[in-house]
């Protein structure tokens, strides 16, 4: 299937999985900070199965350029850090 949205365009892989643009934004927004997605992440969120754990590294890689660590707290939720975009950047 061909598109013109960049929506629903596939932008990120791991393994047998595959994430669009639209997926990507979908879970990051679970965990940005309020005021300004650019800023350090610390949160933390629920994820229904291993796609979405993945998904969701992928997501802040894909946005920040910096990589999460995500610590499972149990009952499907993970404490999510990443230096975030201003800081992998260097601003």
């Amino acid at each position: 299937m061909t598109t013109d949205n960049y929506s629903d365009q596939v932008v990120a892989r791991n393994g047998s999985f595959a994430w669009t643009h639209r997926e990507l934004n979908d879970l990051f927004v679970r965990v940005t900070h309020p005021e300004n997605w650019k800023f350090a992440i610390d949160a933390v969120a629920t994820l229904a199965n291993d796609r979405e754990l993945l998904g969701l590294r992928e997501a802040v890689v894909f946005f920040t350029g910096s990589v999460p660590t995500l610590d499972a707290l149990g009952g499907n939720r993970y404490r999510v850090r990443a230096v975030g975009y201003y800081a992998a950047i260097g601003s």
